[in-house]
């Protein structure tokens, strides 16, 4: 995580470095940009306001140029603006100028600023290298004598570097400003990256903890931004793998337990029939016993193997229309032997009549759907005492936008504790002594209901358990109605 951290912090500088290098450039090219066109436009002013002082107007006929007495008050003007001087003739001659271009008296000046000024009889200004190899800032501007016509030119040249001193300050200021920033923006990247990092650190550690078994890690849920939902998220994945891992625990007792008895029943009288003990009789009742235990054996591990084929969503339906009504009838009649032998009364429930609508189609498995009304009134048998009721009902229910079919098995049993009516469908769970199991190996392997809660769900119902309105258990569930092309 530390490399995160040091990537975070040098990719933060780094790109406040760049931002303020490129401001500052920016900013800085444009004051010196700024400077030298001011420097260029008062240049512009003062060339034609010298200009003004020497030029030749009506009554100065006959002075010669260049030997105004204005002139020594130009140089003046010059001087103090800091800029040197030249006047030029005609041709482009300079005639006078100040000290330091006094050694090119005589000569052309060589200048597009100059030339313009006296072909087009207008004020003139350019950034250039002046004769004395400077970079400069130069402006001309046309003396005109008293016919009106170009004579000469004053020029002011004033050197770059004299413009831009102006800047030097500005760029100081500038990388005093640079420095603080790259300051600051080092202490705000470390606290970002440390903000950023240390639920990520969390959230390694718990996974690390995690990883290693222990599933009542959780991490703390700062902000609901991304970090925080990855942490919400850490928790609830946590919460789920120690729900699974507390159900896995719960499994391997309750299979050890289902296992326990039926082997412990066999071993015992195998080991009976082994050592002769008793007469034929017994021997065969010995070997009953076997053989009733051994298909309770299979029978669990069958139905174990059936629903983790159902979780795992491995099994394959045969998807069909289902018309629910034979379907539901076929069923009851089925175990109508078995209900009559136990003394329990099985039928529709009152008001159904003596046969089940038709024309409540469902798509579905047919097969698989007979499975869960094969358990569901297993179930509601196994504890109805004798001359109780089962009753089935099969009718239509309005859903949320759609149609549903409702199918109930209601029995008259000792019914269903409340606090236990969200666990019967979990593998294994008995809910008291009172409705336990049979003893008379007519009982199933406590894997019933949980298949048939996976077949509905698989189906798009969905399946509950409540209190039947005589007291006992009442067992329904619900299938989207199939709709009509």
């Amino acid at each position: 995580m530390g490399g995160i951290r040091r990537r975070l912090v040098a990719s933060h500088f780094l790109l406040v470095l760049a931002v303020v290098l490129v401001i500052g450039l920016v900013v800085l090219g444009r004051v010196r940009a700024y400077v030298l066109s001011s420097a260029a436009s008062t240049l512009r002013v003062q060339t034609e306001q010298i200009a003004e002082i020497v030029d030749r107007r009506p009554g100065r006929a006959g002075e010669a140029f260049g030997t105004t007495p204005g002139l020594a008050l130009a140089r003046l003007v010059s001087r103090l603006t800091a800029a040197d001087f030249a006047v030029v003739d005609g041709a482009g001659r300079i005639v006078a100028s100040s000290e330091r271009l006094g050694r090119l008296s005589g000569s052309v000046f060589k200048s597009d600023v100059v030339a313009k000024a006296l072909a087009e009889n207008r004020t003139t200004s350019a950034t250039y290298r002046d004769p004395l190899g400077r970079i400069s800032v130069i402006a001309a501007a046309p003396v005109e004598d008293a016919q009106g016509g170009v004579t000469g030119a004053i020029v002011l040249v004033r050197p770059v570097k004299e413009v831009t001193e102006t800047t030097a300050g500005l760029l100081v200021l500038a990388l005093q400003g640079l420095l603080v920033g790259l300051a600051l923006s080092l202490v705000v990247s470390l606290v970002l990256a440390r903000n950023l990092t240390r639920p990520l650190l969390a959230l390694e550690g718990a996974a690390s903890r995690v990883a290693a078994g222990d599933f009542s890690q959780r991490v703390k849920v700062e902000a609901n931004d991304e970090i925080g939902r990855v942490a919400a998220g850490f928790n609830a994945m946590a919460e789920r793998l120690g729900e699974l891992q507390r159900e896995r625990q719960d499994l391997y007792a309750s299979v050890s337990h289902e296992l326990r008895t039926p082997v412990t029943s066999i071993k015992g009288f195998a080991q009976a029939l082994e050592e002769s003990v008793g007469g034929p009789d017994e021997r065969r009742r010995h070997l009953a016993i076997i053989q009733e235990e051994a298909s309770r054996l299979e029978r669990l591990v069958n139905d174990l193997f059936s629903l983790a084929r159902l979780e795992a969503g491995q099994v394959s339906f045969d998807w069909r229309r289902v018309d629910l009504g034979p379907l539901v009838a076929d069923a009851v009649s089925k175990y109508q032997p078995q209900a009559e032998k136990a003394g329990v009364g099985l039928g529709p429930a009152a008001g159904v009549g003596g046969t089940f609508g038709l024309g409540l189609v469902v798509r579905g498995d047919p097969d698989r759907l007979n499975q869960v009304l094969a358990n569901l009134i297993e179930n509601a048998l196994r504890f109805t005492p004798r001359g109780g009721r089962v009753a089935v009902s099969l009718t239509a229910a309005g859903g949320a936008g759609r149609g549903d079919v409702l199918i109930t098995v209601a029995d008259t049993g000792p019914g269903i504790p409340e606090e236990d009516l969200s666990r019967v469908f979990e593998r294994f769970y008995t809910v008291d002594r009172s409705r336990a199991r049979k003893k008379d190996g007519a009982g199933g392997t406590g894997l019933g209901l949980a298949i048939a809660k996976e077949i509905v769900q698989a189906h798009g119902g969905r399946i509950w358990a409540g209190q039947g309105p005589e007291g006992g258990a009442l067992l329904s569930l619900t299938l989207p109605l199939e709709q009509a092309t």
